[in-house]
């Protein structure tokens, strides 16, 4: 209570001291509460509907108890982010007891859009900076906690998660000891959102805000020392974090005296964070070590939950701090590495000579690093490029230098030989491989979103190389109008693959597997999440024991587009149509295979010679055996595949043999295989890994389609003449299901990301199958 009354008075001063500006409009001052879960999300939602030109309503994940992780979106470009536009973040309530800086959070969201062409200052920081507030982390600590304690409640209740769980001890580390399973393995599911945003966005500069004390803690908050306190854990960036504090603490006037609360001395208000007490798992030190974001840790008061009467003092104290600490996004260099071409070159390294820690570029080529006024010599460098020349640079005091790279590829040899367009080397056929420019509207680091295109250049990696290939297919036998069906292969070694017409033999002892997508060519979502795929696993590579133990063990084929005409006729945003689901000799490729039960309906004469006007709707057929279908039957007999699946949209259900049934048989009636059980297991695998899949829900379309556990018998859901699920199975002795994916055939880009994270795990699970 000594506490409480000791910071009522001086925030009464501080109130008095600092006068609010005739211009500024802080009327969410009037009647000071914090706001519930509910009353939060409505806050935010009512600010993006009244100001959507400036502010979008984002989930980063949900909690335990099925929580919202609100962050609320707020720049002047809010729906397409401007090239080179830093992006910052602040984090409260990640201690659901601590929670000034939640309501600290939601006032600076209603302070920087009310005043947003009213107050300069304002209006220049949400022009130039992209800015996203998360009031809360841990909204499940939060509605369990109290107002009015100053400590946590017994067992940690409130400081927790509800699954007792302290979220600010549960992020990877550096410095802890090897861990089973993959990264996100046994992490709490707020953990895994923020981890994913984390990694996900180029944020540049963060704060995260908690209480209990009065200062500004700066990386990092473990070592290896092997003891709780009192030794500094410095970084590389250690001087510029050390400023990024001060920026803070110098404006607080309580905080820069380091002296707050009881027992406290932190000279100028700020420490190194292990000085101060070692944290294992902290989200500070993840932010810095695995992104490029410079992330502060700021503790805001002495009493964790203090009466609501004190939050205009506590606005009153911080306000100053929050804006400048925000304004420091802007130091140091931005720029762009791009090629030769111009294009921008994703996951470049930015190296300062002096400094061991680098940043990376974004998908659009970007950078920013941060740094205090001085020269600095900088270059780029990229795999398979040769490093930029070195530059003088110099910072000037809170300034941006802009400073671009251009980088060249380097010259390769024999397998080697990277080119920007098809060549052919003796009897092999290599493609080399480009980065696309991102999609404006996110800012992916791990993937960007966009529809690609059918080539090899529509995959987003770094320049690849080719672990081999056999002589390339004769032309008569590829797709009429783009290049061979593109096979994607991953396999352990080198670490990088390229694109090859087809593959080489292998060694034995390693079990086959292939996702094949885009076989009706305006199903595409399947398409995306395999190229998507391919640079998760290389990325992860000998870092993640999950992915390193599959690749290791598992020979994996990946096939983006099998129908890539289909796909070039489809149009964005389709939901349901026919447009670009046939070949460009409109036939059904799901329809052209050999099958058990007879053939389909055909024509006297071979299809191709059918003129394209007569041919409406798509003919279904399997008597004349189409390229792509030839070309895949090939590949399957020629390779031991074990499983597969056929990535496919327009439904949510895993799909198993047979799909169709003996002539005569009632129509939607289960037609099994002889290893049903099996397939059953395999579908109830990815259903039940798959965000929602399970939950059998129907599809808005199709509103009386349930699906039991999210799976089904092909047959009994509908019959399927002359499928390649139970080709691969009856010919090649290849277990295959077909997944159905998502509702809709051919969504918008920047419904991708949902895509992904739905079915990331599921597919990851089905392939250790």
């Amino acid at each position: 209570m000594i506490k409480i009354l000791v910071l009522l008075c001086i925030g009464r001063q501080l109130v008095q001291a600092v006068p609010l500006s005739p211009t500024e409009v802080e009327d969410f001052l009037i009647d000071p509460r914090y706001y519930s879960y509910d009353e939060l999300t409505n806050a935010f939602r009512k600010l993006e509907t009244e100001n959507s030109q400036i502010a979008k309503l984002v989930s980063v994940g949900r909690s335990v108890k099925n929580r919202e992780l609100w962050a609320l979106h707020i720049n002047a470009n809010v729906h397409n982010r401007t090239l080179l536009t830093p992006m910052f973040k602040y984090v409260g309530n990640m201690h659901g007891d601590e929670s000034i800086g939640r309501q600290l959070l939601i006032y600076l969201a209603e302070y920087l859009i009310l005043n947003y062409g009213k107050v300069e200052r304002v209006t220049q920081l949400v022009n130039d900076t992209d800015i996203f507030l998360m009031p809360s982390m841990n909204p499940d600590g939060y509605e369990s906690s109290q107002e009015g304690l100053c400590e946590s409640k017994p067992r940690y209740v409130g400081r927790e998660n509800e699954n007792s769980v302290d979220l600010n001890r549960d992020f990877p580390d550096q410095f802890e000891p090897h861990r089973a399973g993959t990264i996100l393995s046994g992490r709490q599911p707020e953990t895994v959102a923020m981890m994913t945003w984390i990694i996900s966005r180029p944020f540049v500069l963060s704060g995260n805000l908690h209480g209990g004390a009065v200062v500004a803690s700066y990386p990092y908050d473990d070592s290896n020392a092997g003891v709780q306190c009192c030794r500094e854990s410095k970084s590389p960036d250690n001087e510029i974090f050390k400023q990024l504090a001060l920026v803070y603490s110098d404006r607080h006037s309580i905080m820069k005296t380091g002296k707050a609360c009881k027992n406290d001395n932190f000279p100028q208000g700020i420490t190194n964070g292990a000085y101060w007490y070692e944290v294992r798992g902290g989200m500070q030190d993840f932010n810095y070590v695995k992104s490029n974001c410079f992330e502060v840790t700021f503790e805001l008061s002495c009493c964790k939950y203090p009466p609501a009467q004190t939050l205009p003092q506590e606005w009153a104290a911080n306000k100053e701090s929050l804006l400048s600490f925000m304004e420091a996004v802007h130091w140091g260099v931005k720029g762009l590495v791009i090629n030769e071409d111009g294009d921008p070159v994703l996951d470049a390294d930015v190296v300062v000579k002096g400094i061991d820690h680098n940043i990376t570029t974004s998908n659009r080529g970007e950078f920013w690093r941060l740094l205090l006024p001085g020269k600095y010599s900088i270059y780029a460098s990229a795999f398979g490029y040769s490093p930029s020349d070195t530059v003088e640079v110099e910072v000037a005091p809170g300034k941006t230098t802009i400073q671009n790279f251009t980088i060249k590829l380097e010259a390769q040899q024999g397998n080697e030989l990277r080119t920007n367009n098809g060549a052919i080397g003796g009897d092999r056929w290599y493609w080399g491989a480009r980065v696309s420019a991102a999609n404006q509207r996110q800012q992916f680091r791990l993937r960007p979103i966009r529809f690609h295109g059918s080539g090899p250049e529509a995959v987003p990696t770094p320049p690849l190389r080719c672990l081999g290939a056999v002589p390339a297919v004769p032309q008569p036998h590829l797709p009429q109008h783009h290049p061979p069906l593109f096979h994607r292969e991953i396999s352990p070694g080198a670490g990088v693959v390229r694109f090859c017409a087809q593959l080489h033999s292998w060694p034995a002892r390693k079990p086959e597997f292939k996702y094949v997508a885009n076989m009706h060519g305006n199903e595409v979502v399947g398409k995306e999440l395999l190229l998507y795929l391919i640079k998760y696993m290389c990325e992860r590579y000998g870092t993640d024991a999950r992915i390193t133990s599959l690749l290791d063990t598992t020979r994996i084929h990946l096939m983006p587009s099998m129908n890539p005409d289909g796909y070039e006729m489809a149009q964005e945003g389709d939901a349901s149509s026919n447009q670009g689901r046939s070949n460009a000799a409109n036939v059904d490729l799901n329809r052209n295979f050999p099958d058990q039960f007879g053939v389909n309906s055909v024509g006297p004469t071979r299809p191709h010679s059918v003129p394209q006007s007569l041919i409406h709707p798509p003919l279904q057929f399997n008597r004349f055996l189409e390229p792509e279908t030839q070309l895949m039957m090939r590949w399957i007999s020629s390779e031991p595949f074990v499983l597969s699946a056929n990535l496919h949209n327009g439904a949510l259900v895993a799909n198993y043999p047979f799909d169709d049934s003996p002539p005569g048989a009632p129509l939607r009636t289960s037609n099994p295989s002889p290893d049903n059980k099996v397939f059953e297991h395999l579908a109830a695998v990815y259903s039940n890994a798959h965000r929602s899949m399970h939950e059998g829900k129907p599809c808005p379309m199709f509103p009386k389609e349930i699906f039991e556990g999210g799976i089904t018998n092909g047959a009994k859901w509908y019959e399927v003449t002359g499928g390649m699920q139970d080709w691969n199975y009856l010919v090649a002795g290849c277990m295959e299901l077909t997944l159905e994916i998502g509702c809709y055939k051919y969504p918008f880009a920047q419904d991708l990301p949902q895509y992904w994270m739905d079915n990331r795990e599921a597919l990851i699970s089905f392939m250790e199958q």
